[in-house]
C-alpha cells in the first residue's frame, strides 16, 4: 500500500469510482482524504474494516440518527490494497447538543443491538484493545 500521507492513488480512486481533488482531512493520523463525497481512509485491521462496513450497509437509517455508508469497490469489495472508502456524513459535531446526541445513541444502539459480536473484539493485543476489555471486566489488569 502507498503511503497515506499521499493521498490514496489513481488505481484506488478508480477502483472505488472517484475522481476529483483529493483534499487531506484533519485529525487522526493524517491520513484520511476527501474526494467528492467520498472519504477514502487506510485500513488498520481488514477483518474489522470489512465487519463495518458490512454491518453499516445493512443498518436502518433513521431520523434519530445518520452514520457513513460504506462505498463498495467496483468488485463489490469493501477493501482495495488495504483502502476503504465512505461517503460523506453531512454536519459537524457540537458538542452543545448533549441530549441529542444521548438520543442518536440510543438509536443507533437499537439499530445494532441484533448484530452478532464479532470475533476479531477478542483478538487484538494492542493496548486499546487490550483496554477496552479490561474496561469491560473481560480481561484482568496486568502490571507491565
Amino acid at each position: 500500500m502507498e503511503s497515506a500521507t499521499n493521498g490514496p492513488p489513481l488505481e484506488i480512486l478508480h477502483a472505488f469510482g472517484v475522481s476529483g481533488v483529493q483534499e487531506v482531512l484533519p485529525g487522526g493520523k493524517g491520513g484520511t482524504w476527501r474526494v467528492g463525497d467520498v472519504v477514502l481512509k487506510p485500513s488498520e485491521r481488514a477483518e474489522e474494516s470489512r465487519w463495518r462496513a458490512e454491518a453499516l450497509a445493512m443498518v436502518q437509517m433513521s431520523a434519530e440518527f445518520r452514520v457513513p455508508r460504506p462505498v463498495p469497490a467496483a468488485d463489490g469489495s469493501w477493501l482495495v490494497d488495504g483502502w476503504e472508502a465512505w461517503r460523506v456524513a453531512a454536519g459537524e459535531p457540537d458538542t452543545a447538543w448533549i441530549d441529542e446526541t444521548v438520543r442518536a445513541g440510543c438509536a443507533f444502539h437499537v439499530a445494532v443491538a441484533d448484530l452478532p459480536r464479532a470475533d476479531f473484539l477478542d483478538a487484538p493485543e494492542d493496548p486499546w484493545s487490550y483496554g477496552d476489555r479490561v474496561a469491560w471486566e473481560e480481561a484482568p489488569i496486568s502490571g507491565s
